[in-house]
């Protein structure tokens, strides 16, 4: 008896062992454009070696066409052209739900009614030819506030009608969840998804951590991380003004407004990664982050166990400093000294 429980033991491991083994042979990896001109990167292990890009593709048109505020029959597009919309998308529905916690968890620094700043500014569909007055902006400012949207899973009511959302600072990471959650569905449980920078780690990579470089702020060159990650079940969203910004009359127009005062952000933080389940909220965060400043910004992490992050900053001095929270000590490694 003994013998035969040690035998169907030995077979169970070495099943075990043949499907694990039989499974990192089989690296999926899938490249792409979404959201207009923004790559995406996925990896994952499957045994059965199947290759899910056209499924992905159809899913990442249909999240578009929900939330896309370039195209102009998308469920958003009608939503800011109209005062109520009717049975919503449950991906509406999920982004409304999320902005509402984040809006509130920091004070109004991450809004999404923030879209006709964005396009005052010329970071919307439309570029400008001059930047906003003052007088301009606090008129623009009047029609921004998350608070003036009510919404449930059915409907959503825009109580002002010169409210206008963009989603763009969230919609990335929301991608990133998404299509996490259609891995999973597929019983892949060992994968990274990044989309735009942002990303969603499951598992392992053939056996090893999902090792995540996170760029420098200051290098113009986005091959050159500025730190590693050691990612498990986790994900990550970076915000930084060396993605997205202007230059007009030799001054620098960065793409993070702050929502509660109508112009460019001028917080001492270079870029902010936020480590969190949902990449989603990480993404909001991240972008929030920027908005604050660093010492709002680690009050936040500190009273939430399941935030982390790595901010680069500048000190009284105008030297580069970082700050690193206790939940990731042990995985980030900097590759360069400050």
């Amino acid at each position: 008896m003994r013998n035969f429980i040690f035998f169907s033991f030995f077979i169970l491991f070495i099943i075990i062992l043949w499907n694990y083994s039989d499974e990192n042979k089989h690296l999926i990896k899938i490249r792409g454009i979404t959201m207009g001109n923004i790559s995406y990167n996925i990896k994952y292990l499957n045994k059965e070696k199947i290759n899910y890009k056209s499924a992905i593709d159809s899913i990442l048109v249909d999240f578009n066409n929900s939330l896309s505020t370039y195209i102009s029959d998308s469920e958003l597009s009608k939503f800011n052209n109209s005062d109520t919309l009717f049975n919503i998308s449950n991906e509406l529905y999920t982004i409304l739900k999320v902005s509402d916690k984040i809006h509130r968890s920091t004070k109004g620094a991450f809004d999404p009614t923030i879209g006709k700043l964005v396009n005052l500014w010329g970071f919307g569909p439309t570029k400008i030819l001059e930047t906003p007055d003052s007088l301009k902006v606090r008129e623009t400012l009047k029609n921004v506030g998350f608070n003036q949207i009510y919404f449930d899973n059915k409907i959503a009511v825009r109580n002002n009608l010169n409210i206008y959302l963009d989603f763009s600072a969230i919609a990335k990471g929301y991608a990133v969840d998404i299509i996490a959650e259609f891995l999973n569905n597929k019983n892949i449980k060992n994968f990274m998804v990044e989309i735009g920078g942002e990303v969603r780690c499951s598992g392992f990579n053939e056996n090893k951590n999902w090792i995540i470089g996170i760029n420098d702020p200051l290098e113009k060159n986005l091959n050159l991380p500025f730190a590693s990650v050691s990612l498990v079940d986790r994900s990550l969203a970076t915000s930084g003004n060396y993605r997205n910004f202007y230059k007009k009359n030799n001054v620098i127009i960065s793409h993070t407004i702050d929502p509660r005062t109508g112009f460019s952000s001028n917080s001492n933080i270079l870029s902010a990664s936020v480590f969190y389940k949902s990449c989603t909220e990480a993404d909001a965060y991240a972008t929030a982050f920027m908005v604050l400043g660093k010492n709002k910004s680690i009050e936040i992490v500190e009273k939430n166990q399941d935030l982390d992050a790595f901010l680069v900053f500048l000190d009284n001095n105008g030297n580069i400093k970082n700050y690193v929270s206790k939940g990731i000590e042990k995985h980030i490694n900097l590759l360069k000294e400050n």
